[in-house]
């Protein structure tokens, strides 16, 4: 799946592993990397298998993903069977949470 992002400045955070970890913390921001990774790995039909993942789909397309509680990200899921442009799903982030609690 693509992953694209709704700002440069998310963008250019969650693809340099150092700006994450300068934000988040050396365990979290790499953990945020991993999950990054699991996206981009998935599908449409299936980023809700992703392991230690939850989805819930709102009415207006958003998704939000969480990751054992600690990480949220959202954003718009775009299936490619859906009329997308692309011939490969697309996950368009608009934000991602970290619980301050869980970081390290």
């Amino acid at each position: 799946m693509d992953l694209d992002f709704d700002s440069e400045g998310l963008a250019a955070l969650c693809n340099a592993e150092r700006l994450m970890v300068e934000r988040w913390g050396p365990e979290m921001g790499r953990t945020i990397g991993k999950r990054l990774l699991d996206l981009a790995a998935a599908t449409a039909a299936t980023i809700e298998r992703i392991p230690t993942a939850s989805t819930t789909r709102g009415r207006d397309g958003q998704m939000t993903i969480t990751f054992n509680g600690a990480i949220v990200i959202s954003g718009q899921l775009i299936a490619c069977a859906d009329g997308a442009r692309k011939d490969t799903d697309q996950f368009v982030i608009a934000t991602v949470i970290v619980d301050e609690n869980r970081r390290s």
